[in-house]
């Protein structure tokens, strides 16, 4: 559950709560004096100090307080065991199957309130990947002991997807849900807020007491119907009603007759919250006690007003003596219940002990194999019936009860394989190898056969042994086809590297005849020349791949000769590109290709963002742009780029014309 979740679930089980200290009251010194009230613990009540005087309508806010803070700290203490609750109610999921998991997750979903089932299908999902990563595993295993390669497994799980879209309408509607929730809280402290004000102008306004008195019994009655509000602001939110009902209280002094009223009501509302939280000890169900007792306290706190000062002591030691005796019944019940979850593991370890104990053992014979499935078998209806264990030690024994069945699974599926007609299938797949590499011993399709032929050692290498009187003649056959592709392709290497060696000599000579014209007259020199030898470097090959560092010098000794030429600098830049695109084009390097291309568009957005830049600077001198001379030479520079930009296109066009 996100942060966000369970701020807005604490919110909605608990209306108001001292949570954190982000006041919303009046930075008054009063208020002040409010907030700053300590809590008193669930069992040790305060009662207020008699009063030297009784002004004519008591004051009750400072025992309501403290009697309605000691609520509010139970109610925090009834938060924190919420998970204790949840974690009874989980099944033990990881005794069902991966359809009951998905047939569980439905029911939940479809039939149980969305912000209440987060645990149970975390423990759902678990154990369903878990169940169906083990499968998976389980088969591949089997798949591996037959021959097959584990690049070529394929298992298809139908239940997977139909599970996915289950998970994907809980994460829909648990989101849909707390976005709704969290609209609802904010609109109930609008609500709140609203009403402490209306209380705050009571004070103040000029009418009857009596109507005075209506309103105020109206705005209790409202606050009471107000649902929960966001957990941060719930606490100060109270603080400040209930000082402002004391401030009321103070104000208006109305008759003794009309607060005993008032006080009775409230004192038999109490009681029957007592007897109500008296009669949950004999409630068989630590649960639904728990809930109930949850609901007496929201309605102590929030539906009941305060009661005559002789009986507040008493109805508050009352009514907490029974929270304090249902929470000792409750923590002993999740005591005895991790005592047994405990037991459980031990039960469960003991299980997989037994199964280990098979699954180690030898057997040789059909019949003490069927022996010890059964005794597996057996066990795991054991394992199953034995009830959870601690959440701690839930994923470990799992894995350790697969990890054991999985290991008696493949000793059995070893045994029975054995039993077959194993050589004889391994005859079959051999001879297929065989078939294939002889119709591949004279091919010339050099890489591809010869990485063919390699996966084919590999697999018969892999394939079992085949019968005695076959294995020989098999084994030759295949070996003779793969020895003629191979020695073929030996034979072919040397012609080519021959080739490439003398190429390489015609390109030292051809290297020479260029480098001497760096001697020559330039005024001798013409593109026709430059254009010829390049003609004649290209015509003489490749050469041997650790030798191609001929081609740089080549290419530079080219480049020196263009620059002598008078030629224009846009035309003998693209001479000079053509020449190396023809070179790597000659080698056959498309990577070499692709880095040039990738580098060229590079330098066309870097140009462009630099011509961007500067005309941006241009703009600051727009009053001065005539006689600057920082303008002219931004507007140099602003051409001179743009001239490169050209240039940068120009040869990414003919590398895209290749």
């Amino acid at each position: 559950m996100t942060e966000k979740e369970d701020n807005l679930q604490n919110a909605e089980q608990q209306p108001i709560t001292e949570e954190n200290n982000n006041s919303v009251t009046e930075s008054n010194e009063t208020t002040d004096e409010v907030v700053k009230e300590s809590t008193v613990s669930e069992t040790e009540p305060v009662v207020e100090e008699e009063k030297k005087e009784e002004t004519p309508f008591e004051k009750a806010t400072p025992a309501v307080k403290d009697e309605e803070e000691s609520v509010e700290e139970k109610e925090h203490d009834d938060g924190d065991d919420a998970e204790e609750e949840e974690h009874e109610e989980t099944l033990d999921y990881d005794t069902l199957s991966p359809e009951e998991l998905l047939k569980e997750a439905t029911k939940l979903i479809n039939n149980e309130p969305i912000q209440n089932i987060k645990r149970q299908i975390d423990a759902i999902k678990a154990s369903f990947y878990n169940q169906l990563s083990d499968e998976r595993k389980e088969k591949l295993a089997e798949f591996i002991e037959e021959g097959g390669n584990e690049i070529d497994f394929e298992f298809i799980q139908p239940i997977k997807p139909t599970f996915g879209e289950s998970m994907h309408k809980y994460r829909k509607m648990r989101d849909a849900y707390y976005t709704e929730l969290e609209e609802k809280l904010n609109t109930n402290l609008k609500e709140r807020l609203a009403l402490i004000d209306q209380l705050k102008e009571l004070v103040t306004k000029d009418e009857s007491m009596s109507n005075t008195f209506d309103e105020f019994k109206q705005i209790q009655e409202a606050w009471r119907n107000c649902g929960p509000i966001p957990k941060a602001q719930s606490s100060d939110v109270w603080r400040t009603y209930h000082h402002h009902v004391e401030n009321f209280y103070d104000y208006i002094s109305i008759n003794r007759e009309l607060r005993d009223m008032d006080f009775k009501k409230n004192l038999e509302q109490k009681e029957e919250l007592c007897k109500k939280a008296e009669a949950l000890l004999e409630e068989p169900s630590i649960n639904k006690a728990f809930k109930e007792l949850q609901k007496l306290h929201k309605k102590w706190k929030v539906e009941t007003g305060p009661v005559a000062k002789e009986f507040r002591e008493t109805i508050w030691e009352r009514f907490s003596e029974a929270t304090k005796k249902l929470h000792d019944k409750r923590h002993e019940f999740f005591k005895e219940l991790r005592d047994k979850q405990q037991q459980n593991l031990v039960e469960k370890q003991a299980v997989c002990e037994a199964i280990e104990a098979v699954a180690g053992q030898e057997h040789n014979s059909h019949k003490e194999w069927q022996n010890k499935i059964k005794e597996v078998s057996g066990l795991q209806d054991k394992f199953k019936a034995i009830g959870r264990v601690p959440d701690t030690d839930n994923d470990s024994i799992w894995q350790r009860y697969r990890a054991a069945l999985s290991q008696f699974n493949r000793a059995k599926n070893a045994f029975y394989k054995e039993q077959k007609d194993e050589q004889k299938t391994n005859l079959e797949l051999k001879m297929k190898l065989v078939e294939e590499a002889e119709s591949l011993k004279d091919s010339t399709d050099w890489k591809e056969t010869a990485n063919r032929l390699k996966r084919l050692q590999a697999d018969w290498k892999k394939i079992g042994q085949v019968p005695r009187k076959d294995s020989d003649k098999i084994w030759k056959r295949f070996r003779g086809a793969c020895n003629t592709f191979f020695n073929n392709l030996n034979e072919s290497f040397k012609a080519q590297e021959a080739e490439l060696v003398e190429n390489f000599t015609k390109k030292e000579a051809l290297l020479k005849e260029v480098e001497a014209l760096k001697e020559v007259d330039a005024s001798t020199l013409s593109v026709d020349i430059l254009k010829s030898h390049i003609s004649n470097w290209k015509q003489a090959g490749t050469v041997p791949r650790d030798k191609r560092a001929i081609e740089n010098q080549f290419n530079k000794a080219i480049d020196s000769l263009f620059d002598r030429l008078k030629l224009g600098k846009k035309e003998a830049t693209k001479i000079k590109f053509k020449n190396k695109l023809e070179n790597i084009t000659a080698q056959g390097d498309n990577r070499q290709l692709d880095k040039e291309r990738d580098f060229i568009r590079r330098k066309i957005d870097e140009t462009k963002k630099e011509i961007i830049q500067l005309e941006t600077n241009i703009n600051f001198f727009s009053s001065s742009k005539g006689t600057n001379p920082l303008v002219k030479e931004v507007e140099k520079n602003i051409a001179r780029h743009k001239e490169e930009l050209e240039t940068w296109k120009s040869k990414l066009k003919m590398i895209n014309e290749l």
